[in-house]
């Protein structure tokens, strides 16, 4: 009699499921202690500058005001008791107002190929600006380092070419290469990633040589950052405190460019982006708006989200409990980010505060019991039917026992919706 009181008081109610991103904080990651001594094993410079988000495994690069020699630090165990350690052969000699521009990672590969790509700005072109590591099996030292002097002056990205469909170079077969852009460059380089040659000729790819130009060049062409998405269309780079949206459409060379605001700050460092992925949502863009050196930005109007065309897209970050908005104190407007596809979790990284915050997206929505995006009278007639019959999937509250508490916890999921 209950349930079926309960079904009939429930029968009008309708609740229509968010298309909306939103991500909640799930780790804020204090760095200070990587900062704070010039003396000590895990000094990364003044300030952190270049993030890789593996796992529970967190790696950040720093840049320094003043002269100085820094390591590249793996955080271990980010999300429990957390262990430092040197990336071997990651010690550095950072000019003054230089330093790490960004880290990549790429799942596909590992071993003699490397998965960890991260470059170097030591304010002109040198050799070794950009590395390549493996951590798939340990943290060896540097696995390949860029034999060709091109500035490292923008953080790197993978490609896994057209519709993901890899590369073939020579004989070997890549699923992803290593894309690099540097200044004045109208579109990347893609280089074989067992030799991270940049010279003419032994590239994978170059603008116009079967790789994509990703300028107009009707804005400035000094690229900060590019990222790639999973499956290889769309390509985005941040010149200038501009953002550069190339959209593959029938070839790695081949698509249509968007621009999305003006290339106002061409001399300023740490204009950055990355593409959010999460499951069953279109690709979205983040990047950070860096017009000047100033501080006093507000992390809210500095950080920006738009769509693959240029559009404003609406992604909500929030504190852990998922529902107040997430807030961070005011800075330079220097961030970095790194989307990790594989655990769907975001990782901004904060120059001026030292910190790194770690987002992931909520769990489902509960009460769309029968996961079709839509909470209706349907979930509720579902659930009733696995109940009734003890179905497994009735465990609403998960503590191994099907009893009227899965019922009662459902039908307060029922009635507050998504």
């Amino acid at each position: 009699m209950k349930i079926a009181a309960s079904l009939m008081a429930l029968a009008g109610l309708s609740f229509a499921a968010s298309a909306d991103i939103t991500l909640k904080l799930k780790s804020d990651q204090d760095l200070f202690l990587l900062c704070s001594d010039n003396t000590s094993p895990f000094w990364i410079g003044n300030n952190p500058s270049a993030c890789a988000l593996v796992g529970d495994n967190l790696f950040i690069g720093g840049y320094s005001f003043a002269g100085t020699n820094a390591y590249i630090v793996k955080i271990e165990q980010i999300f429990g008791t957390r262990a430092f350690r040197q990336v071997p052969g990651s010690l550095t000699a950072l000019p003054g107002s230089r330093g790490f521009t960004g880290m990549s990672f790429s799942p596909r590969n590992s071993g003699a190929t490397g998965n960890l790509l991260i470059s170097y700005d030591n304010g002109s072109s040198a050799n070794g600006s950009f590395r390549l590591y493996d951590i798939t099996t340990q943290l060896n030292p540097i696995l390949r380092a860029s034999s060709t002097g091109i500035r490292g002056s923008a953080g790197p990205a993978w490609d896994p070419g057209f519709n993901a469909a890899g590369f073939a170079v020579g004989a070997s077969f890549y699923p992803e290469i290593p894309s690099v852009v540097y200044f004045g460059a109208p579109g990347p380089l893609g280089l074989s990633p067992v030799t991270l040659d940049a010279n003419v000729g032994a590239t994978v790819y170059e603008p116009g040589l079967g790789g994509p130009t990703i300028s107009t060049g009707t804005g400035n062409q000094n690229y900060r950052d590019i990222a790639i998405s999973s499956d290889g269309k769309y390509l985005v780079g941040r010149p200038a405190n501009q953002t550069t949206i190339f959209t593959r459409t029938t070839a790695n060379d081949t698509g249509t460019i968007t621009i999305v605001g003006t290339a106002n700050a061409p001399l300023s460092q740490g204009h950055n982006v990355s593409i959010i992925e999460v499951t069953g949502q279109p690709p979205v863009i983040i990047q950070n708006n860096r017009f000047d050196n100033n501080a006093g930005k507000p992390f809210a109007t500095t950080i920006q989200f738009f769509n693959m065309n240029g559009s404003p897209a609406t992604v909500s970050l929030k504190q852990s409990d998922g529902t107040t908005a997430f807030t961070a104190p005011d800075g330079n407007g220097y961030y970095d980010f790194c989307w990790d596809n594989a655990n769907q979790r975001l990782a901004i990284l904060d120059f001026t505060a030292r910190r790194c915050y770690i987002f992931e997206v909520p769990g489902g929505c509960t009460a769309d019991f029968n996961a079709d995006t839509i909470v209706d009278f349907f979930d509720y007639l579902d659930f009733v039917a696995a109940f009734s019959s003890n179905d497994p999937v009735a465990d609403f509250n998960a503590d191994t026992v099907i009893d009227f508490f899965d019922y009662l916890d459902f039908v307060a999921a029922f009635s507050s919706g998504c």
